[in-house]
């Protein structure tokens, strides 16, 4: 609902009318003694804070699932890269470049278990993200947390017309579900990132550079 409105305009009209209302009992002490001075107390110091301090969490959330927030760490430079590594044959690339992922939120469509605001326990495992970025280092090359889940591929090709008419998954989609045989022993590499590129690209201050699409 709140990507209807442009910018700053709902914490800016949110932060005006408190300090109206802020600066209305400030100057009027009796209005701020009586009954609807109580009310427009608790609206101006309590209720609207606590409504701009969800508007901001909810747009923060919001953008972290942009591709544009997950690219902007210097760390994430070679994976970046990996996006457009379609003639390469990186899977990353192949869905990046075909649309397979929205682009503007490529990184959270394939991994939302790993994302701050994901599911709760995501945002558990979101939390060691900063973890390792302000205090244990970041690891070279990042490693998700746990083997990746046959799930996030199934949730959008199991069914379709493509994935149906490959003879390799015929009779293999139980045992895919059941996570008994990985997507990633015959598809892949995913990102291709090498050892050291991570580090470089944090030592160099470098980020990976968006299509114009993606910037705004």
């Amino acid at each position: 609902m709140l990507e209807l409105f442009p910018g700053l305009l709902v914490p800016g009209l949110l932060t005006a009318v408190g300090v109206l209302l802020a600066g209305a009992l400030l100057l009027r002490p009796a209005l701020a003694r009586s009954r609807a001075g109580a009310v427009l107390g608790g609206v101006a110091f309590v209720g609207l804070p606590a409504l701009l301090f969800w508007v901001g969490v909810d747009h923060h959330a919001q953008e972290s699932k942009r591709t544009r927030f997950c690219l902007s760490c210097h760390a994430m430079l070679p994976y970046g890269e990996s996006l457009i590594g379609y003639e390469e044959g990186m899977l990353a690339g192949v869905h990046f470049e075909n649309r397979y992922v929205p682009k503007d939120a490529a990184c959270y469509a394939c991994h939302t278990e790993y994302t701050m605001y994901g599911g709760l326990k995501a945002k558990s495992s979101g939390l060691q993200h900063m973890w390792h970025a302000y205090v244990a280092g970041v690891p070279d090359p990042i490693r998700i947390y746990r083997e990746y889940r046959n799930r996030e591929c199934l949730r959008c090709h199991e069914g379709a017309p493509s994935f149906q008419a490959q003879p390799a998954h015929e009779g293999q989609v139980e045992a895919m579900r059941q996570e008994e045989l990985s997507c990633l022993l015959c598809h892949g590499p995913v990102h291709g990132v090498k050892e050291g590129e991570v580090t470089a690209a944090i030592e160099e201050r470098r980020t990976f550079q968006l299509p114009p699409e993606l910037t705004r």
